[in-house]
């Protein structure tokens, strides 16, 4: 049987809510069950106690059969009537784990609203990309195998043209159709969508909406190296720990030893990728990244072998010669990243780095 967590979040009524829900659905759905995560705000982390609904997803080995999808009607409208006001946030779908994989637009599925009931609704275009990626790179597993056994990873590109999608078949009617525009709430909501889908064009991965909505505010940080700080915090000291003892044991590469945009698709490399030679300066030139990125590289440097492998191990070391080649091709007048690639190296950078630069996709 699929393992499950205990308290996946920090909500007890929450927590009570998705043990009845992960109960009624594995009960519901016996064999066919494959697993349940938890997917939007809780799994983001902008999750808002007075306005965020619960979002899910339950993945079935096939597509839900008419009296199963009955069952499972008269399980959420069970909880919409109960004591708890989450029963009545619930929000998700149930798909099959060949249509998650697979289909760019499912077809009708058992889908919930918050507020409304369990029914066979087919998403817009845009919807499932962008869910397969919050799934793939942060959902929480309530049960089942984790995300990334069951979806593939979600291109930028393909993240671009669901937010494309999503203006056009949602957003752009609302313009002079829909009413929901006249409702001061569903305003402010629209504003912090608008700034997520903005950020998701710009740079090809999902935000939280406060994050995005910061980020809109203006060009005080153009090329958003805040990430980069509110990334660190906490993790810094750790990683810098590590470092001095000759040996990576947590996870931390992107943030802080970070590479050039469009050498990986995970989400952490899509979202801390620096995507200009001109946002690598900005990196350099900024007092606390600047100065903790040299700290790195010179701990790096003042170790007493030269197998960057045994650091950092394997891939990692990869991305620390991608990293070591981006800032020196962005600063030439500065000794360490040369001198780290000369001892780890041999003086040889990166080709993939150097390739991209060299095409212009981040000059």
């Amino acid at each position: 049987m699929p393992q499950r967590s205990v308290g996946p979040t920090d909500y007890p009524e929450v927590n009570s809510v998705l043990r009845e829900l992960l109960s009624g659905a594995q009960r519901t759905l016996g064999d066919h069950f494959v697993g349940m995560y938890l997917d939007g705000s809780l799994a983001i982390g902008d999750f808002d106690l007075d306005k965020s609904d619960i979002d899910f997803v339950v993945v079935t080995d096939a597509e839900v059969s008419e009296d199963t999808f009955g069952v499972l009607k008269t399980m959420h409208d069970r909880f919409a009537g109960g004591a708890s006001k989450w029963g009545r946030e619930l929000e998700g779908s149930y798909i099959s784990q060949r249509a998650l994989r697979y289909d760019r637009r499912p077809a009708a599925h058992p889908y919930i609203d918050r507020g409304s009931v369990l029914a066979m609704v087919q998403q817009e275009t845009g919807y499932w990309p962008i869910h397969r990626h919050m799934l793939r790179e942060h959902g929480v597993v309530l049960a089942g195998p984790p995300p990334p056994v069951l979806i593939d990873p979600v291109a930028p590109e393909d993240l671009r043209e669901a937010v494309r999608g999503i203006l056009r078949e949602w957003w752009t009617p609302m313009l002079t159709e829909g009413p929901r525009l006249q409702n001061g709430f569903y305003r402010c909501y629209a504003v912090l969508t608008m700034s997520r889908m903005l950020y998701t064009l710009r740079h090809g991965t999902i935000v939280t909406k406060p994050f995005a909505a910061q980020w809109g505010q203006g060009p005080a940080d153009p090329f958003d190296l805040q990430r980069f700080v509110e990334a660190q915090k906490g993790t810094y000291a750790q990683a810098l720990a590590e470092l001095r003892a000759g040996r990576k044991q947590t996870h931390w590469i992107w943030f802080v030893l970070p590479q050039v945009s469009g050498l990986g698709t995970s989400g952490m490399s899509m979202r801390y990728g620096i995507k200009s030679l001109e946002e690598a300066r900005a990196y350099l030139a900024h007092q606390l990244l600047g100065a903790r990125l040299r700290e790195c590289i010179s701990t790096l440097i003042a170790l007493p072998h030269s197998d960057a492998a045994a650091v950092l191990g394997t891939l990692d070391a990869v991305k620390f010669r991608s990293c070591l080649t981006l800032f020196a091709a962005a600063d030439a007048k500065e000794p360490l990243f040369t001198a780290a690639l000369s001892k780890y190296f041999r003086g040889t950078p990166d080709e993939a780095t150097l390739s991209i630069l060299a095409a212009g996709d981040t000059a």
